[in-house]
């Protein structure tokens, strides 16, 4: 996962947002959540940002999305408890883009398999994403608990297909970069790590969050070999 960085909303939402909760609370009760009450056309305005603002990648698992195939998520579930669902269910930092996570396979993933869980991983939190990392069997996991359980049983991150698309990911980004001379491999890793993986304006690539943590490790192997080298001379 990567950390999403919100950007201002679309202003066709905020107004949106304001009349679905002005409605919401006139209306008899009935109604799920103001969510539900947002005028024909703002979801997708609402669904193009989310999309962008993520580089075009699943909140969750890092796969590519567009327009055609995505879900709005509620971080924090529209239906949950207490009345806080029902209030951030028009929050702009409470909604994300995510996949639709094999809805109708057996191998269901992201919002599609977490429904209406609470989850302890914030994509906004810088702290929070810190405590995720991977496997070099693709395997995404966590010292803490908690969000352990999220990636493995709520988001269910680590079906076959998701790791062995990592895995691809990482080969053919690792191919390209061990072609080159020493010092081009450290500065190649190096500027994909400053970039944090973006490939252009709006647009990361997939599954970059596996990647830049991997890049991460082999540009502290090679800074070490490098290291290394100037010992010997």
């Amino acid at each position: 996962m990567l950390k999403i960085n919100k950007r201002t909303p679309p202003l066709e939402f905020v107004g949106a947002a304001v009349r679905a909760r002005n409605t919401y609370y006139s209306v008899p009760p009935g109604k799920k959540t103001p969510y539900d009450l947002l005028e024909s056309g703002v979801t997708e305005v609402l669904r193009e940002a989310l999309i962008a603002e993520q580089g075009h990648l699943c909140v969750y698992c890092m796969s590519r999305i567009n327009e055609h195939d995505t879900k709005i998520e509620h971080l924090y579930p529209r239906h949950g408890g207490m009345g806080r669902g029902v209030e951030l269910s028009v929050d702009y930092n409470n909604l994300f883009a995510s996949c639709r996570g094999g809805e109708g396979d057996s191998s269901q993933t992201c919002d599609t398999h977490k429904g209406n869980t609470i989850i302890a991983i914030n994509p906004l939190d810088a702290n929070s994403i810190a405590k995720i990392s991977y496997g070099y069997d693709g395997k995404v996991k966590s010292d803490d608990s908690a969000i352990e359980h999220d990636l493995n049983d709520t988001l269910n991150l680590n079906v076959e297909k998701l790791k062995r698309n990592r895995l691809e990911a990482w080969k053919r980004m690792r191919n390209q970069v061990t072609r080159k001379k020493l010092n081009e491999q450290i500065k190649t890793y190096t500027v994909f790590i400053e970039e944090q993986g973006q490939v252009g304006p709006d647009l990361k690539m997939e599954y970059a969050g596996f990647l830049l943590f991997m890049a991460e490790k082999e540009l502290r192997k090679l800074r070490g070999m490098q290291k290394g080298l100037r010992h010997k001379k």
